[in-house]
């Protein structure tokens, strides 16, 4: 029998795997709490340069009298044209809070150096998510899982207690390059322990824990003003999730690719035991391909030509969705009430749009959803240009900027259920890997577009809203895997585009 008609027989989504769901979404709300905490820990609390002159002049008996003065200078540019001096001394208005910023005075000629640190966290991600989902295809999900909720915490130390600026970069590096294995891999985990008809659900309850993390972030932060007592405390949280082992199991896809059946079908009794259905798990059907060798590469998702027709088009989506995101987060300003209210919104604003976004991936299906709302975006990104142009009110372009991002928002939670549906088990954590890669690549891109900026406030937005209705016309020509099993392997992906009528022709590059 095949592995998804036995969920069918023991439940697509029963008790059992909402267990699961809520035990391996824990860890991507944790997540949530190391993306954005730059937000607080590279904060610039502002400054001001305290000059000390001293004045001398002929006294009696042609003694020097000396006369020391101090004057407060606030003016940006006078600041930084005095800081490095020595008759500077800054003074950082730490009553709020404390920050990297004014641990190690990165002001001036030194205010790009946060942003140095959160490149090397991208790099880290890219990194990371092409080594440990190809590791996570070879040895499993949940022992790489696993080590890298440990390693996160480790790192997560590192970084807080960092002494240098230096050390604390290393450290954003390293915690990048574990960190992605978390949402990547315990994604692909989750995917494989529901029915088909529950992974639209699955996916969008998933994105709704990192939100939900965001606005726990902002009040965590509100309450821990000391980046140091920030770091820590949400690092010293990874501990909790690992007694999680002895009730999260491995993929029963992935056991079965591997030609361990009877590990495979043990799972499986395990979470029909769980949804209360007592049923001997029969004889499970085997993939169309020998069990996977135990090497990965990465050439497979380029092999044949529906995995490489596949390949390309998502590497573009993941790239455009993370750019265009990223990019008007940065542009779009403060949403106002202050720095932790604007954070928590950011993330709560986004719940309400899952919904919509669950009942399309159900209705209108996959493709439609993703590329639907990532054309959107790009429309907003296209007319708020225009809006700005034209002398438009703040109002309305606010109103534009808010709307794309929700839109990307959306076309990026469609995307990771999207992707994982369209790659087969024996190359899913090494093809979501690889499609994290471009992301990162976006992420990493949009602050040099948004330089463009510096010419007109309106070209940045032209860039990302042309790069978004491209890469969404190109999502379209993905084939729909709503109610569709998922593909075990590239031999019966590629038997199934051969058999399957698509909608739109599929032209393989």
């Amino acid at each position: 029998m095949d592995i998804d008609e036995i969920f069918e027989h023991i439940g697509e989504l029963g008790r059992a795997q909402k267990n699961l769901l809520v035990l391996l979404s824990l860890p991507v709300a944790w997540m949530s709490f190391h993306v954005l905490i730059p937000n607080f820990i590279a904060a610039d609390p502002g400054w001001n340069c305290f000059v000390f002159t001293t004045n001398c002049t002929v006294g009696i008996g042609a003694v020097p009298d000396c006369t020391r003065a101090v004057s407060l200078i606030t003016d940006p540019e006078e600041k930084c044209r005095h800081y490095g001096s020595e008759d500077c001394m800054p003074q950082f208005d730490t009553s709020e809070y404390t920050s990297i910023v004014s641990e190690w005075d990165l002001v001036c000629s030194r205010s790009s150096y946060p942003s140095v640190a959160q490149s090397a966290y991208f790099l880290g991600l890219t990194i990371g998510a092409w080594l440990f989902g190809s590791l996570a295809d070879m040895y499993g999900r949940k022992r790489i899982l696993f080590i890298n909720v440990l390693g996160c915490t480790a790192v997560g130390l590192g970084y807080g207690l960092a002494t240098r600026f230096s050390v604390f970069v290393v450290f954003r590096f390293l915690f990048g390059v574990m960190s992605q294995a978390i949402a990547v891999v315990g994604y692909s985990l989750l995917l494989e322990v529901v029915g088909a008809g529950k992974r639209s659900l699955v996916g969008v309850l998933t994105q709704s824990f990192f939100s939900v993390g965001i606005g726990v972030l902002a009040l965590v932060a509100y309450l821990f003003r000391n980046w140091r007592v920030l770091s820590v405390f949400i690092s010293v949280i990874g501990l909790s999730f690992l007694p999680l082992w002895r009730w999260i199991p491995e993929s029963p896809r992935w056991l079965l690719v591997k030609g361990r059946e009877e590990e495979a079908k043990a799972v499986l009794t395990k979470i029909a035991r769980g949804n209360g259905r007592n049923m001997t798990i029969p004889r499970l059907k085997r993939p169309s391909s020998q069990p996977s060798k135990t090497t990965v590469s990465v050439t497979e998702l380029f092999r044949t030509p529906v995995i490489r027709h596949r390949t390309l088009i998502l590497l573009v989506a993941w790239f455009t969705n993370c750019m265009v995101y990223y990019g008007l987060s940065m542009s779009a300003g403060s949403l106002g009430g202050g720095r932790y209210i604007s954070v928590a919104l950011s993330g709560l604003v986004e719940l309400p749009g899952l919904y919509i976004n669950y009942r399309l991936l159900n209705r209108v299906g996959r493709k439609w959803t993703q590329g639907g709302f990532l054309i959107l975006a790009g429309i907003c990104c296209v007319l708020w240009a225009l809006g700005h142009w034209a002398g438009c009110g703040e109002p309305l372009t606010l109103t534009l900027a808010l709307a794309g991002k929700c839109a990307v928002a959306n076309s990026f939670c469609a995307l990771y259920l999207f992707s994982a549906e369209l790659f087969p088990t024996e190359v899913r954590s090494l093809g979501m890997g690889v499609v994290s890669v471009a992301s990162r690549l976006g992420g990493i891109m949009s602050p040099i577009i948004l330089i463009m900026g510096g010419v007109s406030l309106g070209l940045p937005m032209v860039v990302m809203g042309c790069l978004g209705l491209l890469a969404g016309l190109l999502s379209l020509h993905l084939p729909e895997t709503l109610h569709q099993p998922l593909p075990e392997t590239l031999a019966e992906l590629e038997h199934r585009a051969h058999i399957t009528i698509s909608t739109y022709p599929q032209i393989y590059i």
